[in-house]
């Protein structure tokens, strides 16, 4: 006896099947569904004026004219949003703030509701500005967020990523199908400015300053040395760090400054600091003609 099925692949598979037996694939040939979509292609919207798919290629947005041009970017995301996805139910404008503390969150949306007669629910959005550092990672974390406007805004439902939010958040999938699975916590990796990398097990600690004092704090894993990586360039090269000529100054004569002036604050001490620089370097400029 012969079957014929259809797997899941968009292949037509004959089956070979006798008593007793186990059956036998006889023949797999593909089938003529011309509507099926290959796995590795990824659809995008038919919406006109959509830019979600090519955020990452357009150059207002990237390099050195991302960080003049992102208070524009989220405001063009939040109102292509808001139309497309939202039908205009949300508020045209809404506030949204760089947060400098939001050292791996990248997003927070915070809701509420004005306590008076009509009691007006508002809301307004944290984006990170130490995690959200490229155009793609604003869009996904800003879109995140919005759901959670939409959920409290429209639905009147304060429930974190609950049904309210998973409605908006497939909503998001379904109408751009370019944007990534909207999921509830991100999978970024911080780009941290400074690394300190243990001397025994190779582990690093990312850090946006050099705020790690290697000779009290130890690695959390061995408990080895702390040592700072030095900064490359995309060559290989060591970048140099510049130090301003008034910090150098500062930083060789205050201490002499201030057990001269022990009774004064420290703004009155960087004054006679200042004092003194412009003073010294008037007379070198003097000497050299």
């Amino acid at each position: 006896m012969v079957q014929t099925l259809i797997d899941g692949t968009n292949f037509l598979i004959i089956l070979s099947v006798d008593r007793g037996q186990i059956p036998k694939i006889l023949m797999k040939i593909p089938s003529n569904d011309n509507t099926a979509k290959c796995g590795n292609e990824k659809s995008t919207c038919k919406i006109p004026g959509c830019f979600f798919h090519e955020i990452e290629k357009l150059k207002q947005y990237s390099g050195r004219n991302f960080k003049h041009n992102k208070n524009e970017l989220t405001q063009r995301i939040y109102e292509l949003a808001n139309t497309t996805i939202f039908d205009d139910k949300l508020p045209k404008k809404i506030e949204i703030i760089w947060n400098k503390k939001m050292l791996h969150t990248a997003g927070l949306c915070i809701a509420n509701e004005i306590q008076n007669l009509k009691k007006e629910r508002y809301a307004r959005i944290h984006i990170s500005l130490k995690v959200c550092d490229s155009a793609v990672r604003i869009r996904d974390t800003l879109i995140h967020e919005i759901c959670h406007v939409a959920s409290w805004l429209i639905d009147g439902v304060q429930d974190s990523h609950g049904d309210s939010w998973k409605f908006y958040a497939k909503k998001c999938n379904e109408i751009h199908p370019e944007l990534p699975m909207i999921t509830r916590c991100h999978n970024y990796r911080i780009n941290y400015k400074i690394y300190y990398e243990c001397i025994q097990c190779s582990a690093r600690v990312g850090r946006y300053t050099k705020s790690l004092n290697t000779e009290r704090f130890l690695c959390t894993r061995c408990k080895g040395t702390l040592v700072m990586v030095p900064l490359l360039r995309k060559d290989g090269t060591p970048i140099q760090p510049y130090v301003r000529p008034f910090a150098m100054y500062v930083k060789q004569n205050y201490r002499k400054v201030m057990h001269e002036m022990p009774h004064y604050f420290h703004g009155d001490v960087m004054k006679k600091l200042s004092k003194d620089y412009i003073a010294e370097k008037k007379e070198k400029s003097l000497n050299l003609f």
